[in-house]
Order: structure tokens, then sequence, then C-alpha cells
């Protein structure tokens, strides 16, 4: 009689508990791998700042200072150009996107390695021009790159691919700031969902490794230089009060990446066009503020230091928002990380003033150093790697942690009461992921034959929320299993849910993607006969039609459909379709 050790912080939910030693080797490559290709980048960065902005010594704000207006303009006019130029020559070149969230989320890791390198190279070099973006999303996409190209080489299960590419990802963040643990548990919390002990154990090697090697190539002390500040009662009440209004806030910068991303440029000429344009004016509003340019560093650190004007305080918040989410508006590829945790720390700065006003003792530089971490919480719906990443940014503990703390759940309540996505969720949600009838241009011609009297699930969906919504849900099969475009992916029936098939993997990483079986379908240019004919070939009782152009899931033709099937309104067609994730997104 075998014993199972009732510790609940251990998971026996597989067969296999414990990763392979070919999983750990790939680990430690994919951390090394994540290192160097950091350092590298980070190296590029510096170097197109420095041929961009004519310095040498002093910070990237001071640099961008001391050149003309007509400078600035010209340079964001180029990189407008860039991202205009690259955008095209990528569509042409690669049909793949490299976007790392979607890859985890929709295709258990795969990513497309020379695409996502190309992407990461024209991210960098445009943030170093002076693009409102992150510099780590391009660390992020050539670490994910890589450890996607060792899983499949060493053909890894998706599951295992999934948690590999993830780690990789994380190992990305931890060097490109030097934060091992942060990174770490951005793997987890963010790109996996869930913080358990056999997740955590290879995330902390991959980024720990990662840091380490990029030791080789950066520097090994905190991004930001931060003094000690003492804590007071005032500081206490502040970071009560002053959690829920930067979660609130949280909300409309959450809305209003979702609307960029809306809103990208389609066509040759718009895609041309318009990151020219946006660009051209991001570089006239730097000539009265240059704090808009780059990934916010600097405007974080003077931040922290109560370095900044009241005045400033006032508006620059909002300036950098728009100027974010105008970089995004162009197709323009960048991180969010650092651009949203300078508008928190500006808004913290912010809200102290107006408390000291009220009830002085409560630092500025404090007050700024909790808003960076409340409002990155809140808004990339990650509280713990959230506090982890402020926390060693700054390695500032002692009179922060509580009040920190404080206004991170303050922040999270009110945020996950308005809106359900994060700035990385949004990014990869399809504007309309429901199943919708083709249009009247390309109909099948067997479209009598069509009925939406059917089930869809994201494939991004947790195993738990699976099977709650299998079993609580009246969800009828056929049950298929789409990506964040509706593109039809398989589907899930009884004979799917095996976890023996997953590995090592706890179920608490498992996805509906990974159950998800392929299927035979029809495509919407057959004719009813090439429909009688497939189903002479299979034994389905159901068969699901795609679009012949797109791949998304029209509906699904029954086997005696020739006999019942009668022609359902679109309106209708609609209705009738179930889909448990998006029906709960839409009760958050």
């Amino acid at each position: 009689m075998s014993h199972i050790p009732s510790q609940p912080n251990l998971d026996f939910s597989t067969p296999q508990h414990s990763w392979s030693v070919r999983f750990w080797s790939l680990i430690v490559v994919a951390g090394a791998a994540a290192g160097l290709v950091g350092g590298f980048l980070m190296r590029l960065l510096h170097a197109v700042e420095h041929l961009a902005w004519n310095f040498r010594t002093g910070t990237f704000l001071e640099a961008v200072s001391n050149v003309s207006a007509v400078h600035r303009i010209l340079i964001l006019f180029a990189a407008g150009i860039l991202v205009g130029v690259s955008q095209i020559l990528n569509r042409k070149i690669f049909s793949v996107s490299g976007e790392v969230d979607s890859a985890i989320w929709f295709r258990s890791g795969r990513m497309p390695l020379i695409a996502t390198l190309a992407q990461a190279i024209q991210s960098i070099v445009i943030v170093g021009m002076g693009a409102s973006l992150g510099r780590e999303s391009a660390i992020k996409q050539a670490a994910g790159a890589i450890a996607s190209a060792l899983a499949q080489l060493s053909q890894l299960s998706r599951a295992e691919q999934r948690v590999l590419v993830a780690c990789g990802v994380g190992a990305g963040m931890a060097a490109a700031y030097n934060v091992p643990v942060g990174g770490a548990l951005f793997a987890v919390e963010i790109l996996i969902g869930s913080i358990s002990l056999r997740l955590a154990l290879p995330a902390l090697v991959c980024s720990a490794i990662a840091t380490a090697t990029s030791w080789i190539l950066l520097p090994t002390g905190p991004v930001y230089d931060v003094p000690e500040y003492p804590l007071s009662i005032s500081l206490m009440v502040w970071s009560v009060w002053a959690g829920p209004v930067l979660g609130l806030l949280t909300v409309l910068l959450v809305r209003a990446i979702a609307w960029s991303e809306d809103h990208k440029p389609a066509g040759n000429i718009r895609i041309f066009m318009v990151p020219a344009v946006v660009f051209s004016l991001l570089g006239l509003a730097s000539t009265v503020y240059p704090q808009l340019l780059g990934n916010g560093q600097d405007a974080v650190q003077l931040a922290l230091n109560a370095d900044f004007r009241f005045s400033l305080l006032l508006v620059l918040p909002l300036l950098k928002a728009l100027a974010t989410t105008g970089c995004l508006t162009s197709g323009a590829h960048g991180g969010l990380f650092t651009p949203t945790m300078a508008i928190g720390a500006l808004l913290g700065g912010l809200l102290g003033h107006a408390w000291d006003c009220i009830w002085p003792g409560a630092s500025m530089g404090c007050c700024s150093v909790i808003g960076a971490g409340a409002f990155l919480a809140a808004a990339s719906q990650g509280p713990v790697s959230a506090l982890a990443l402020v926390l060693e940014l700054t390695r500032h503990v002692d009179a922060t942690m509580v009040p920190m703390l404080l206004a991170v759940s303050g922040a999270m309540l009110v945020a996950r009461r308005f809106e359900s996505d994060s700035i990385y969720s949004l990014r990869i949600r399809s504007t309309n992921p429901r199943p919708e009838p083709t249009p009247s241009d390309r109909l099948p011609s067997f479209e009598h034959l069509i009925s939406r009297d059917f089930s869809v699930i994201s494939a991004a969906t947790g195993y738990g929320e699976l099977l709650r919504g299998l079993l609580l849900s009246a969800i009828e099969y056929p049950l298929y299993v789409v990506d964040h475009e509706g593109i039809l992916l398989g589907r899930i029936d009884a004979k799917s849910l095996n976890i023996t098939e997953l590995g090592p993997l706890p179920l608490e990483a498992a996805k509906a993607a990974d159950f998800a079986r392929p299927l035979k379908s029809l495509d919407s240019q057959m004719s009813e006969q090439d429909v009688r004919e497939s189903f002479a070939k299979v034994g389905d009782p159901h068969l699901p039609v795609i679009d012949s152009k797109t791949g998304r899931l029209i509906g699904i033709v029954k086997r005696n459909a020739q006999n019942t099937a009668q022609p359902q309104p679109a309106a209708q067609a609609r209705e009738n379709v179930q889909d448990p994730w998006l029906a709960r997104r839409a009760e958050e």
C-alpha cells in the first residue's frame, strides 16, 4: 500500500513527481542563453542611445535634454519610419507573430525563432531612439524564442514546452533588470498563472542562471538608487486610501491600451504612415517634456528621489500614458513594464504631495516607491511578482514593505472589481472571439446545413476552470477549442481529459490547448457533395466548419443535417454559441 504525503504545498496530481534530467538541462541552457541575449540586447540599446543622442556619460534624460528640438523630432521621425518599414517587411517575410504571451497561452510556447529575434531587435532599437516603451519586451521575446527552439529540438511535450518557454521569458526579464526573484515570479504568476513549488523551482533556477550570466556584460547593482525613507503614521494612512485610487487609475490605463491594440493600422500605406506621424508628434511633445522619451527609467529615478516639481507631476502621468498608448497604436512593439512603473511612481508622488497638504510626514519619494508597486501590481494583475520586482529594483524594504502591501491590496481589489484584463492579457485577446458567420460573399454553398448549436472555449483556459465549466455549466458537446483569433485548434471530449499524457506538469499549469484533440473539419469552399463524402469517411456525428481564408470556426454540420437542419438567422446563431470562458469574463 503506497502512502501519499498530505503536505499541502506538494502536488501529487500527476504520476511523475519530478522534472526529467533533460528538462533541467534545458532550463540551465535556456537561462544561460537568456542572460547572454539580455546582455547583448542591452549593449545594443546603449549603443543606439549613444549614437542617436550624442552622449557617452550621464543619463538618457540628460542626453535628450541637451540636444536641440529639431534633433529630437528628427530622431523620433526616423524611429517611426523604421517601425513602418519593419512591419511591412515582417508581414511579407514572416507569417507568424512573435508575441511571447500568446505563444505561451495559445500555442504551448511554440514561437518562430527568426521572426521573433527580428522583432526583438527592432523593438530595442526604437526604444533606444526614444519610443515610450519598455526595453524588457525585446529581451523576453528573444529569450522565449530561444527556449522554444530548444524545447522543439528536444521534443518536449506541449505542456513541458510551455513551462520551459515561460521560464525563459521570466529569465529574460531577470536579465534585463537584474531581478532574479521578480523574473521567476513573473514567469509563474503572470505567464503560467499559478504559483506552485514545482513550477517555482525551475523558474528560480532559470532566472538565477540568466542573471548571473548577464553580469558578464551588465552591472550587478540595483537599477534605482533610492535612499532609506522613514516610516510614519501619515504614510500608513496614505497607503490605505492611495491604493484604491491607484487601482482605479490602472483601469483607465488598461482600457486605453486595449483601445490602442484594437486600432492598429492596417494596409501598407497606413502601416507606413501612422508610425511616422505618431512618433513625430512624440518628438514634438518631447521638446517641452523630454521625460516622455524612452522607457521611463530616468523619470522613475527622479520620482523615487522626489526630484520632480508638483507642476510636472500634474501633467507627466497623463502625457506618459498617452505617449505609450500612442506608440502601441502605431504598431510599434515594446514592453509595458517600465512605462507602467513610471506612471505609477509619478502618480504616487502626485498623491503624496496632495496628502502632504493635509497630514505632513509621508515622504514624497516613499510615496512614489509605493505608487509604482501598487500601480504595477494592479495593471499586471500580478501582486506577488510586482512586489518582488519593485523591491529588487530599489533594494528598498524596511520602511516600504507594510504600507506597500496595504496599497497593493487596495489597488488589486479595486482594479479586479472593474477590469479583469491586464496590460499583458489584453494585448493578445480577440476583439471578437465568438464564431461568426462568414461574409455574404464567402458563404458556403451548404450554408443551410450549418448549425451554431455548439460550445467554444479559449485555448488559454486553465484545467480547473475547464473542469468547472464542464461540470457546472450547461455545455453540450461538441466543445471546440479556439485561440484568441477564433481559429479552431481542436475538440475536447471525455477522452481528451487524460492527465497522464501531460507528463510531470502540475495540473494548475495545464491549459485547454493541451487537451484539444485534432479532428477533421469542413472547409467553407466545399460543396454539399464534398460534405456528404467527408461524413462517409468518418464516424463523427458532427464536423466543424472553418472559414477557408481565416481558419476561424463558423459552425458545425450534423450527420443528419440534410434531413433536419434549418437555416438560422445570424443573430440567433450568435446567441446559440455558448462560451463559459467568455461568460465568466463578462461577469467579472
